[in-house]
C-alpha cells in the first residue's frame, strides 16, 4: 500500500475531521444485483436508483474499487460495453436538502479500456463531472460547448478519485473539481473551477456513461473530509511529531502511539503525557527512591535498579531539561503533567 507521511508540526496541519456532515453514501455493497435500477443500498438517500433510459443495464457486485488511504467497501456499479452507443446507461437518485451553501461529492471512476471514457456524475442538463465525450480529459461540463478542464488526461484501466464541489453564493454557483487528491490531507486548490448563474443546490444526481465503466464509493457531504474519509489516523511519535499513518504503519515505529482515526493533530500531537512516576521500575510508587534515581540519572549517574526510564519525563523531545524535573516533582505530588 502507499503510505502518506505528513508531518503535523504546525497546529492543525492535518485534521481527520469527523463525518457529521455526510449527506448520502453508496458503496454498492448490496449486490449481487443484475440491475442498479431499484437498488436501495447505502445511507442518506431519499429514493432508490432509477433507470432513466439506459441502453445497457448497470449491475451491482464484484470486488469494488480502492484508492490509497480512502475508506472503501466491497462491491461496485458495473456497466458493460455498450457497443459505442453513447446513450449507454443513465441512473438517477435523490437525496435530502444539503444544509448550508456548499455541497461536496466524490466517487471512484474506472474506465474499462478506452470505451469507458464518456462518463461522470451529472446534476441534470449538460452538467457532468468526469470525462465528457470528445475531451479525453477529466473536466467539468456545464454547457453544450462549455468544458472546464483539470489538465489531467484520462487513462484507460486506471481507478481515479474525483471530488467535486458546488458552492452557491447569491445568484451564482461555483463549480470545482479535483482529480486524484491525496486522502487524509487538507483540501487543496481546485484543478478546475467555473462560476455560473444558479441559486440552489441540487437534490438529485445521475450516473451517466457510455458503457465499459465502473463506479464506486459515491459520497455527498458538506465538507471535504465528509467525502474523503481516511483510513489514516494520528500517530504520535515521541510526543514531538505527529504523522498521518495507518495503524499498522504506526505500530512499526519505535516509540509511537496510535491515536486513532477522526483525530485532529494539533500542536504536534497535542499535549504529551508524562512518563510513569515509577521511574526506576521497581513497582514501588509513589516512592522517594524514584525521585532520587531520576535526579541521579539526570545528572549523568547510574540507575539503582538498572531499569530506569529516560530523562525526557514530560516527553516534549527536549532533554536534559529542568522542565522534566519540574514535571516529575509535580506529578509525584499529584499534579498535572504540565
Amino acid at each position: 500500500m502507499r503510505t502518506e507521511l505528513v508531518a503535523c508540526v504546525a497546529a492543525g496541519a492535518v485534521g481527520m475531521a469527523s463525518s457529521a456532515g455526510v449527506v448520502a453514501y453508496d458503496g454498492f455493497s448490496n449486490g449481487p444485483r443484475p440491475n442498479l435500477d431499484g437498488s436501495s443500498g447505502g445511507t442518506g438517500w431519499s429514493s432508490t436508483w432509477v433507470d432513466s433510459g439506459s441502453v445497457v443495464a448497470t449491475s451491482v457486485g464484484g470486488a469494488g474499487l480502492t484508492y490509497p488511504n480512502l475508506v472503501t467497501t466491497p462491491g461496485a456499479a458495473v456497466t458493460p460495453d455498450a457497443a459505442l452507443d453513447f446513450s449507454g446507461a443513465m441512473y438517477g437518485r435523490s437525496f435530502g436538502a444539503v444544509p448550508g451553501n456548499k455541497m461536496y461529492f466524490s466517487f471512484l471512476y474506472h474506465p474499462v479500456g478506452w470505451d469507458g471514457m464518456n462518463a461522470g456524475i451529472s446534476f441534470g442538463g449538460y452538467t457532468l463531472f468526469g470525462v465528457p465525450v470528445t475531451t479525453g480529459a477529466y473536466s467539468i461540463r456545464l454547457g453544450h460547448y462549455l468544458f472546464v478542464g483539470t489538465g489531467v488526461n484520462a487513462m484507460a484501466d486506471q481507478t481515479v478519485l474525483i471530488v467535486g464541489e458546488l458552492e452557491v453564493t447569491g445568484a451564482t454557483t461555483v463549480y470545482r473539481m479535483w482529480v486524484n487528491p491525496p486522502v487524509g490531507q487538507p483540501e487543496p486548490a481546485a484543478q478546475a473551477q467555473y462560476a455560473l448563474g444558479g441559486a440552489t443546490l441540487p437534490q438529485t444526481m445521475y450516473w451517466v456513461n457510455a458503457g465499459s465503466v465502473i463506479l464506486d464509493e459515491l459520497r455527498i457531504g458538506t465538507t471535504w473530509a465528509d467525502v474523503t474519509p481516511t483510513t489514516l489516523g494520528a500517530c504520535c511519535v515521541g510526543g514531538a511529531l505527529c504523522l498521518s499513518l495507518s495503524q499498522g504503519d504506526c505500530a512499526i515505529l519505535a516509540g509511537s502511539t496510535w491515536a486513532g482515526t477522526n483525530t485532529t493533530c494539533a500542536g504536534g500531537c497535542g499535549v504529551p503525557a508524562c512518563d510513569s512516576i515509577d521511574f526506576n521500575h521497581d513497582t514501588l510508587f509513589p516512592d522517594t527512591a524514584d525521585i532520587d534515581d531520576f535526579l541521579t540519572v539526570f545528572s549523568g549517574g547510574a540507575c539503582s535498579t538498572g531499569a530506569c526510564g529516560d530523562i525526557d519525563f514530560n516527553n516534549d523531545g527536549l532533554f536534559p531539561d529542568t522542565a522534566d524535573i519540574d514535571a516529575m516533582l509535580r506529578v509525584f505530588s499529584g499534579g498535572a503533567c504540565s
